[in-house]
């Protein structure tokens, strides 16, 4: 039960940490995208059901933080949790090719779905549109920050919440 607790109290501090303390490094102001990145190393590591976890917890905080409808960072970042859990034990995390590739299709599917939820119900990303210059900077900010939040990550062995995953 802690392990979980601590994971979602982290994905809530990273997201607290990227709405309101990442514009002192963002690029052309673009921020990276923290819980994207936690929420596909959870997914990975852990499977689908604590990658859907983390991306709902991460996403609705999300949501309470910006200035987005509510449901909108929550639905996306879920659907990449769900998505990301099906690379556990299929995809093999090496120290910069896994992580960039999986992080750069995750910001990717992101934008995708921006798109569609736009196309749907008339909303738009409150970042600004996907098919801009400014999306393109956060798809390679992620994508090149992915090996290093990776591989801090893996450091910490507490992050293995899946019961499955340990070994007694």
């Amino acid at each position: 039960m802690l392990p979980y607790l601590i994971g979602a109290l982290l994905v809530i501090l990273l997201s607290i940490l990227q709405t309101n303390l990442l514009s002192l490094i963002a690029i052309a102001g673009v921020r990276p995208d923290l819980v994207l990145i936690f929420t596909v190393y959870l997914a990975n590591r852990n499977g689908g059901m604590v990658g859907q976890s983390a991306g709902f917890i991460g996403g609705l905080t999300q949501d309470i933080f910006s200035v987005a409808p509510l449901g909108f960072y929550t639905l996306t970042k879920t659907v990449v949790g769900l998505i990301y859990g099906s690379t556990r034990d299929n995809v093999y995390l090496d120290a910069f090719l896994a992580p960039f590739l999986l992080v750069l299709t995750a910001t990717l599917l992101k934008g995708v779905m921006f798109l569609l939820i736009g196309a749907l119900f008339g909303v738009s990303d409150p970042s600004g549109p996907v098919l801009s210059t400014r999306f393109l900077i956060e798809t390679g900010y992620n994508a090149l920050l992915a090996p290093v939040v990776f591989g801090i990550l893996g450091r910490f062995r507490g992050l293995e919440l899946d019961w499955r995953a340990r070994s007694f």
